[in-house]
């Protein structure tokens, strides 16, 4: 469904086939023995980016993917902001908030149950979103005025900051524009896409599978 290539050859591998030169290991079927143990020692997750697991034997592997066709970006699917309601557009005073949220931080925070001290970190993320790659992943918490380091922000036509219109949220998950315009509220439409898998992937699982019990 989704070619791939190694990251040492340039040569076209379906997952299956990659997967001959995959790290193999055991996952037991004993859940807290797994919590317990699982990962103790190593510096780096087994898991690569690509594998499959049947009956707690994994075979994973570095791949990077062999797509030559077209992209679809964020900007694809970006509404004129004359079509854009109000409440969707960021405050000017607002803005710093959603910079702190986005940005990278390294503080040091306590617990207020136990006084325990410690730094929290993470990295910075873009913003605005960059119009001319792919979205990031939609969640649950898409919807809503408020602040977050989640929720996409993009600049419009305006050179104003705004948040997606479930309209947008809509297609970038592969339904058609105004899919979940049913009547409930934006912030319900937005969960619902948070909820929502890409339909585009499951589809061409699917043609992959017919193609293999066909042959």
């Amino acid at each position: 469904a989704f070619p791939v290539k190694t990251a040492e050859s340039e040569g076209l591998l379906s997952v299956f086939e990659e997967l001959n030169e995959a790290d193999e290991f055991t996952i037991s079927d004993d859940p807290y023995y797994e919590t317990e143990h699982f990962g103790i020692g190593a510096k780096t997750s087994p898991f690569q980016i690509a594998g499959v697991m049947q009956n707690g034997t994994v075979l994973t592997s570095k791949v990077e993917p062999d797509y030559r066709g077209e992209f679809k970006t964020l900007g694809d699917v970006v509404l004129p902001d004359s079509e854009v309601p109000e409440q969707f557009f960021i405050a000017p005073d607002k803005v710093p908030s959603w910079e702190y949220l986005k940005g990278a931080k390294k503080e040091k925070r306590i617990n207020k149950a136990s006084g325990f001290e410690y730094f929290y970190t993470e990295g910075s993320m873009s913003f605005p979103d960059p119009l001319d790659r792919p979205a990031r992943t939609i969640l649950t918490g898409e919807g809503g005025s408020g602040a977050s380091r989640f929720k996409h922000v993009v600049v419009g036509d305006s050179g104003a900051y705004r948040r997606l219109v479930p309209d947008e949220l809509d297609q970038l998950q592969g339904f058609p524009r105004g899919w979940t315009d049913t009547g409930m509220s934006d912030g319900n439409r937005a969960f619902c896409m948070g909820n929502a898998l890409v339909v585009g992937i499951p589809h061409e699982i699917g043609k992959a599978i017919a193609r293999r019990h066909n042959q």
